[in-house]
């Protein structure tokens, strides 16, 4: 499993049930269940779709502009 490295930092968006009709019922219940998982802890796992985006001076973005879009799950390690 690939990880963040020394960066450790990334954008990972959990979309509200309302934006994302265009999913299968599936991926509709994968993005609700990690939207409704996430929290603040020190470590996390997640999981989501990998998109570049550029940069637009968003905070916490990482090196890269790598951005989960959407997150699927989210699992707090620590």
């Amino acid at each position: 499993m690939p990880t963040l490295g020394r960066f450790r930092r990334l954008i990972a968006e959990a979309p509200n049930a309302d934006c994302n009709t265009g999913a299968t019922a599936y991926r509709r219940k994968q993005m609700s269940d990690a939207r409704a998982a996430v929290k603040i802890c020190v470590n996390a796992q997640l999981t989501g779709v990998a998109f570049f985006d550029f940069f637009h001076h968003q905070t916490g973005v990482a090196p890269n502009e790598i951005e989960l879009h959407p997150l699927l799950a989210f699992r707090c390690l620590a």
